[in-house]
Protein backbone atom coordinates (compact mmCIF):
# COMPACT_ATOMS: atom_id res chain seq x y z
CA UNK A 1 0.00 0.00 0.00
CA UNK A 2 1.35 3.44 -0.90
CA UNK A 3 1.66 6.15 1.69
CA UNK A 4 0.81 9.82 1.23
CA UNK A 5 4.52 10.58 1.17
CA UNK A 6 5.21 8.00 -1.57
CA UNK A 7 2.42 9.36 -3.77
CA UNK A 8 3.67 12.94 -3.27
CA UNK A 9 7.23 11.84 -4.16
CA UNK A 10 6.09 10.34 -7.48
CA UNK A 11 4.42 13.60 -8.50
CA UNK A 12 7.39 15.64 -7.24
CA UNK A 13 9.64 13.53 -9.48
CA UNK A 14 7.56 14.81 -12.40
CA UNK A 15 7.90 18.41 -11.14
CA UNK A 16 4.25 18.52 -10.06
CA UNK A 17 3.30 19.82 -6.64
CA UNK A 18 0.76 17.90 -4.58
CA UNK A 19 -0.61 19.40 -1.39
CA UNK A 20 -3.05 18.01 1.12
CA UNK A 21 -6.58 19.38 1.34
CA UNK A 22 -9.03 19.72 4.17
CA UNK A 23 -11.63 16.96 4.13
CA UNK A 24 -15.25 18.09 4.11
CA UNK A 25 -17.89 15.68 5.39
CA UNK A 26 -20.34 17.26 2.92
CA UNK A 27 -18.21 16.45 -0.16
CA UNK A 28 -19.34 13.05 -1.45
CA UNK A 29 -16.04 12.53 -3.30
CA UNK A 30 -14.13 12.65 0.00
CA UNK A 31 -16.35 10.16 1.83
CA UNK A 32 -15.68 6.50 2.54
CA UNK A 33 -16.64 4.09 -0.26
CA UNK A 34 -16.92 0.35 0.36
CA UNK A 35 -14.84 0.64 3.51
CA UNK A 36 -12.09 2.75 1.90
CA UNK A 37 -11.44 6.42 2.57
CA UNK A 38 -9.64 8.29 -0.22
CA UNK A 39 -6.40 10.20 0.09
CA UNK A 40 -7.16 13.78 -0.95
CA UNK A 41 -4.68 16.00 -2.79
CA UNK A 42 -4.62 19.28 -4.66
CA UNK A 43 -2.43 19.15 -7.79
CA UNK A 44 -0.76 22.40 -8.87
CA UNK A 45 -3.38 24.43 -6.96
CA UNK A 46 -6.09 23.64 -9.53
CA UNK A 47 -7.03 19.95 -9.71
CA UNK A 48 -8.39 17.86 -6.85
CA UNK A 49 -7.32 14.20 -6.77
CA UNK A 50 -9.11 11.54 -4.77
CA UNK A 51 -7.06 8.35 -4.56
CA UNK A 52 -8.59 5.18 -3.18
CA UNK A 53 -6.02 2.65 -2.03
CA UNK A 54 -7.11 -0.97 -1.87
CA UNK A 55 -4.98 -3.42 0.00
CA UNK A 56 -5.02 -6.90 -1.55
CA UNK A 57 -4.29 -9.73 0.82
Amino acid sequence: MLSTEEISAVFAGQVLELTGVDVSEKNVFQQELNGHTPLNFLLEQSLLLFIFIKMIL
